[in-house]
């Protein structure tokens, strides 16, 4: 299964819920099929987890979907005994898992080998964490955790995709600079991160 099928599963499924994005074609394929304003392109490997976990906690009459990746969420495993610890209610966690660093030339990540997921995520505490390894499981698990209460972590084991991302402009971005009437992004953001205006000033990864 291809992660495009599973976010047009996914899609039917939003309302007003905050959408958190992971980095890379994740965040292209969502901004393509699904742009709206409660979008969140967030460019920071590995703290994905804690962004979301951090706006469910803050915003408990909202529910927070969080499409991650196998990449991210190996970089910081911590993140995976505070969710066992404080599991919100209102989280919805998706972790797309192809097995590989696709940005940055599709260099096998550790799940390729004998690392799983949802199994250290089951280990820390998150009990109902579950593989979806076809997009009928998908589609089941996606179905039920996005109807009910509860914390959800569902890693879906896609393949790597032979076509290219949409390479969608992440909008609030695109936006800005629009509204600057500069053609091209500024120098402090290079055109490879995706940033929400708002993270002007607050803190630059350098």
């Amino acid at each position: 299964m291809y992660s495009v099928d599973c976010i047009k599963a996914l899609v039917p499924f939003i309302k007003d819920q905050l959408v958190v994005l992971s980095l890379g074609r994740i965040a292209e394929e969502w901004a393509d099929l699904c742009p709206r304003d409660a979008n969140l392109f967030d460019s920071g490997m590995g703290h994905h987890i804690p962004v979301a976990s951090g706006l469910a906690a803050a915003l408990p009459h909202r529910e927070i979907i969080l499409l991650d990746t196998d990449g991210s969420v190996l970089m910081l495993l911590s993140a995976l005994t505070t969710l066992g610890q404080h599991p919100p209610p209102n989280l919805k966690i998706f972790v797309f898992d192809n097995e590989a660093y696709e940005g940055t030339g599709s260099q096998p990540t550790a799940t390729a080998g004998p690392t799983d997921i949802a199994a250290m995520a089951r280990g820390a505490g998150v009990r109902d964490a579950q593989t979806a390894s076809d997009l009928e499981s998908f589609q089941k698990l996606a179905r039920v955790v996005l109807t009910t209460q509860g914390l959800a972590f569902i890693v879906a084991k896609v393949e790597l995709s032979k076509v290219p991302a949409p390479r969608k402009r992440i909008p609030p971005g695109k936006r800005s600079r629009d509204l600057s009437g500069m053609s091209k992004p500024q120098k402090r953001y290079p055109s490879s991160t995706l940033r929400l205006p708002e993270a002007e000033g607050s803190h630059h990864h350098h």
